[in-house]
């Protein structure tokens, strides 16, 4: 792939239900970005083997690829793929990052990487994880505690100590949210 400077790359991490999906939706609705949605991409490779297509399989299947691929699967199977697809499209989002090797491999491979990390407080985390789950978006019946213990969740987490923007995502927060992500997409290089 021939290195475009027109092309940003903004990646998203933060825990479980800090509102990743609401920003991401906002910046790919209102502000011009274009999803790379690994979700996707592991739910293809979950149909492929017969697997189920929820959170623990999706994991270990994310798990699986990057030991297989050293952490590159991310770029090599997904991001880069999609942007060769459509090179007139200048803005790019990575829906979840989830540790620091991918975050470093991306900004090695793209010359215009921005990381985004988004945090809430963890009563507010606790509470959208309960209320998913009520209402059937979680699926897999774990508790929250499952859910924050495990690895990628721990990883996912401290990912704000390498984060070039970390964000707090209380009620009402996400416009200013994504007036500084796209502040500082602009500026990026």
């Amino acid at each position: 792939m021939s290195t475009d400077f027109r092309v940003v790359v903004v990646l998203l991490s933060g825990p479980i239900c800090a509102g990743k999906s609401t920003v991401g939706s906002a910046l790919v609705t209102d502000h011009g970005f274009r999803a790379i949605r690994s979700s996707e991409y592991l739910r293809k490779v979950a149909a492929e083997h017969g697997l189920a297509a929820d959170r623990r399989s999706l994991q270990t299947i994310g798990d699986e690829r990057d030991g297989a691929t050293g952490y590159r699967w991310l770029i090599d199977e997904v991001a880069r793929p999609a942007i060769e697809r459509m090179p007139q499209q200048g803005r790019w989002l990575l829906d979840s990052v989830r540790k620091g090797r991918q975050v470093e491999l991306f900004k090695a491979a793209f010359p215009r990487v921005l990381h985004v990390h988004i945090i809430a407080p963890e009563s507010d985390l606790q509470r959208r994880f309960e209320e998913r789950a009520r209402v059937g978006k979680v699926t897999e019946a774990i508790s929250y505690a499952e859910a924050i213990a495990h690895p990628n969740e721990i990883s996912a987490r401290s990912l704000s100590n390498i984060a070039d923007l970390v964000l707090k995502n209380d009620p009402g927060n996400v416009t200013a949210i994504l007036h500084r992500v796209c502040a500082l997409e602009t500026d990026v290089v």
